[in-house]
């Protein structure tokens, strides 16, 4: 293969990795769009193939480019931490890591039962990011054919959530931290676009698939999309009926004080969330309730006093403390 060719050939495919659709990388990198057909087909006489061998670039099923990994893409694959400071910009707790590693943990259980679990937090800590954006984003990343759902009180603010995850996968340029934030230490500028490192997400020509209420991310195993049931559905207390079923369903702060003043609100709650909310999780699935304890008697305890047919705790009950007196030492930072 001449010089020339292989050259066209590599600005086609950094064309395609960066989820430019086959014409359009075709004219960028030169190529006829029969030619750039011939090798998204893969016909086994397509130019393309000889020119992806001698470049070192790994071809998957369905005939999309992906470049092989770097090594801090692959690290970021298992490294909760340090995925979100090179995506992200932020630095993570103790508790925001373990939270993290122990959604993972019951999500890749082989069992086929059902997971519930309520999660408690002090205000102010950075749950909303952490359980609506960053944890789904990096599930997101190491499988793209997870289907979760997003939950809030209100459809409008879930729709805000999903609207922030398609942001952060068809991010072009990195995050950068705000002044303010950068000089105190807060935030820092991200290192790394996420569709830089591990390819498009967002499907190509299909608008309709790319949207706040739920979105279906760029499948790699060849899977029409058209079959491709939500990667991630915003769903609110206020939506009606939720439709589907998912692997991971996350109702962040859905217990606030409006929702839970009253006797009669409460019930009506819990009624909601019994008889709709709780049904929306896949066999092996986990539903994860968290947010902030707004008194003794609200949905978190209706919840935590469910019980199974043999009488164990239905709901796991995992919460992270502002502070943990059996292990403070009396030095503090900042």
């Amino acid at each position: 293969m001449k010089v020339a060719d292989l050259n066209r050939w590599e600005k086609y495919f950094e064309a395609r990795n960066s989820g430019v659709a086959v014409e359009a990388a075709a004219r960028k990198a030169r190529l006829s769009a029969s030619t750039a057909y011939r090798f998204e087909r893969g016909d086994p006489g397509s130019g393309g193939l000889e020119a992806a061998a001698r470049l070192g670039i790994s071809l998957v099923a369905g005939n999309l480019v992906s470049q092989p990994l770097s090594e801090e893409a692959k690290k970021s694959l298992d490294d909760f931490a340090f995925f979100r400071r090179r995506y992200f910009g932020r630095n993570s707790t103790p508790w925001q890591e373990r939270a993290a590693y122990e959604i993972l943990r019951i999500l890749e259980d082989p069992s086929r039962d059902r997971k519930y679990v309520v999660m408690n937090e002090p205000p102010g800590s950075g749950k909303s990011t952490l359980f609506s954006h960053d944890i789904p984003v990096w599930l997101i990343v190491r499988n793209r054919t997870i289907r979760i759902q997003i939950g809030s009180r209100t459809e409008r603010q879930a729709r805000m959530y999903v609207g922030r995850i398609k942001r952060s996968l068809e991010r072009e340029v990195p995050l950068r931290a705000n002044a303010d934030s950068l000089a105190l230490g807060l935030a820092f500028d991200a290192d790394a676009c996420i569709q830089d490192d591990f390819g498009a997400f967002k499907p190509e020509g299909r608008s309709d698939m790319w949207r706040a209420e739920g979105l279906v991310v760029r499948q790699l195993d060849g899977v029409s999309l058209d079959d491709k049931e939500q990667t991630v559905s915003a769903w609110g207390q206020d939506s009606g009926l939720l439709g589907g079923r998912y692997d991971f369903v996350i109702w962040d702060d859905l217990v606030g004080r409006k929702n839970s003043k009253t006797e009669e609100s409460r019930e009506g709650l819990k009624e909601w969330w019994d008889g709709e909310a709780e049904s929306r999780v896949e066999p092996g699935g986990l539903m994860l309730l968290q947010g902030q304890r707004i008194q003794h008697n609200d949905l978190y305890r209706h919840c935590l006093d469910k019980k199974r047919i043999d009488e164990t705790p239905k709901y796991t009950h995992i919460t992270y403390k502002s502070h943990y007196e059996d292990l403070c030492t009396g030095e503090h930072e900042g």
